[in-house]
């Protein structure tokens, strides 16, 4: 907290930094809390993305205090900076957009790029699965069609009193879906989604007093194939039949 605030301070009293050396210096800040903020993404008013802000710490080092000196009649030994390593522009390979977004993840827990389900919704397209927000539009989604929707897992509910069906809330860039597994197809399809973060289902769409959901008649887990930017195993309607 306290380097937090000298960061603050150092910015309010010299303006934005261009270089990581000159704000490492003016804040006295350690390289160690400046590698969290670069893994954070926090450099981006300094037009440094993650991997470039990491890669202009990798050059410098803790400013180190004096450990001893003696006076100035005999000979002074004391601890001091080693100058600051050039800090060359270098052309670094792009971070693929999903490995940049599950990184803020990591770090802070939130991201402030895309929805990691926006990043496939082309190849969801093509699957023919539709958005969340779908299934709030009975236009869209009349009430007992069949649809095909993927998102991130949010909820995942076992209620005693529910009989033994589970209930689970799915994130997609537009919206949420509640999703509702009866006792055997939860069974069936328990491997695929007990531990899954990020899920593709199919099922029936039923509107009751307002609320909207999904009866879940099929379902598979696709943290894999998002984390690798492939989804194949969405990539065919077919294969949740």
């Amino acid at each position: 907290v306290e380097e937090a605030h000298r960061i603050v301070d150092a910015v309010a009293r010299h303006g934005a930094f261009r270089r990581m050396s000159d704000l490492q210096q003016a804040a006295s800040v350690s390289v160690a809390s400046l590698r969290r903020l670069a893994g954070a993404d926090a450099f981006t008013s300094m037009g440094l993305d993650r991997q470039q802000a990491s890669w202009q710490i990798l050059a410098l080092r803790d400013r180190e205090r004096p450990l001893w000196s003696f006076s100035a009649t005999s000979c002074d030994i004391a601890a001091s900076p080693a100058p600051d390593a050039p800090e060359i522009e270098q052309h670094l390979p792009a971070v693929a957009e999903l490995a940049d977004i599950a990184k803020d993840f990591d770090a802070t827990g939130v991201t402030l790029k895309r929805h990691p389900i926006a990043c496939i919704r082309e190849r969801l397209d093509r699957a023919r699965a539709v958005a969340c927000s779908w299934l709030r539009d009975e236009s869209r989604c009349p009430t007992g069609s069949i649809v095909l929707v993927a998102g991130l897992v949010l909820v995942r509910q076992w209620p005693s009193t529910a009989k033994g069906v589970v209930f689970m809330t799915i994130e997609d860039e537009s919206a949420i879906a509640n999703l509702i597994f009866r006792p055997k197809v939860y069974e069936r399809l328990r491997t695929q989604v007990r531990r899954a973060m990020v899920v593709c289902v199919r099922g029936q769409v039923e509107r009751r007093d307002g609320v909207v959901h999904l009866l879940v008649t099929n379902a598979k887990d696709v943290t894999k194939a998002l984390a690798s930017a492939q989804i194949h195993a969405v990539s065919k309607p077919r294969d949740f039949r």
